[in-house]
């Protein structure tokens, strides 16, 4: 039975440090871990041009979020991908849209595209420019966007306390 997440990153079987002294990019539900570390300003990673080469990242943006985003009800097929991908560019690069640094599932450095006053998302990957996928945020994704730089589950391994019960011999 597993009774609750620890909230630290797991480094095998130890345990989180007792003095107090730790990282808080190794606190789940902390900061984006790449704030700091990685140079969101590439010069050749524009709006304009955003990669939307993933075939599987397409499908499953179409799959998952067509509907939702766009209200494309159609089922996904080249010409219908086509559309989607010239709705999401066209989100992209529109000028309604502020551009946020920050990290996608604690995996990745990303460039969150966020409508200024609504809750569509595009998300993009910051170290090839490619698209990852665009969503309709929750208030808890666009308070995390917005607070912590992130977007997404954190995937991070993390440790588990279980607790095994044993019963009393039986006495037959």
């Amino acid at each position: 039975m597993k009774i609750e997440d620890n909230p630290f990153k797991s480094d095998g079987d130890n345990p989180p440090p007792e003095d107090g002294q730790f990282d808080a990019s190794q606190y789940k539900g902390g900061p984006n871990p790449f704030i700091d570390k990685f140079d969101y300003d590439n010069p050749n990673h524009t709006r304009e041009n955003v990669d939307f080469s993933s075939q599987k990242r397409m499908n499953h943006g179409y799959d998952r979020h067509a509907e939702k985003c766009f209200g494309m009800k159609e089922n996904r097929n080249k010409e219908n991908l086509k559309k989607f991908e010239g709705n999401a560019r066209d989100f992209i690069e529109s000028p309604q849209t502020e551009k946020i640094n920050g990290s996608y599932r604690y995996e990745t450095p990303a460039y969150f595209y966020k409508e200024k006053d609504g809750n569509l998302v595009a998300i993009v990957n910051a170290t090839d420019n490619s698209f990852i996928t665009i969503v309709n945020a929750t208030q808890s994704q666009f308070d995390s966007m917005l607070e912590y730089n992130k977007f997404g589950s954190d995937t991070r391994q993390y440790m588990q306390l279980t607790l095994r019960l044993r019963w009393p011999k039986s006495q037959n």
